[in-house]
């Protein structure tokens, strides 16, 4: 969804050669499960984006309108779900989940990381 930004942290040593693909695929379960049944946003079959896609006729999001702010709570309640869900069973320490002007926080996050909001 444009305006949406996921920050994964990874907890694994340094150079150890494990997490890269991990840490995407974590990304990537978290962020599609920040989503929303709402009018602006357009969904279309994979195919029809890229031919070629592994994901065949599942349909994916192409274009997201102006979302209102109960459907932006929405889908960061629901991407927060999943976040928390992934830090309890151990698969991640923690997710920053934002989409425009809302945002979500899952896990042990950091001290410092996310800076206050300037008014």
């Amino acid at each position: 969804m444009p305006g949406a930004a996921i920050r994964l942290t990874k907890n694994l040593p340094v150079a150890s050669g494990i997490g890269g693909g991990s840490s995407d695929a974590a990304a990537t379960l978290i962020a599609n499960a920040v989503d929303v049944d709402h009018p602006a946003v357009k969904r279309v079959r994979a195919c029809d984006i890229d031919p070629d896609s592994d994901l065949g006729d599942r349909l994916v999001t192409a274009e997201v309108g102006v979302l209102d702010d109960a459907a932006i709570e929405a889908a960061l309640d629901a991407g927060h779900r999943r976040a928390k869900e992934m830090a309890r069973a151990g698969l991640i320490r923690a997710a920053v989940m934002v989409l425009r002007h809302h945002y979500r926080v899952a896990g042990n996050m950091p001290a410092g990381l996310i800076a206050p909001r300037a008014a």
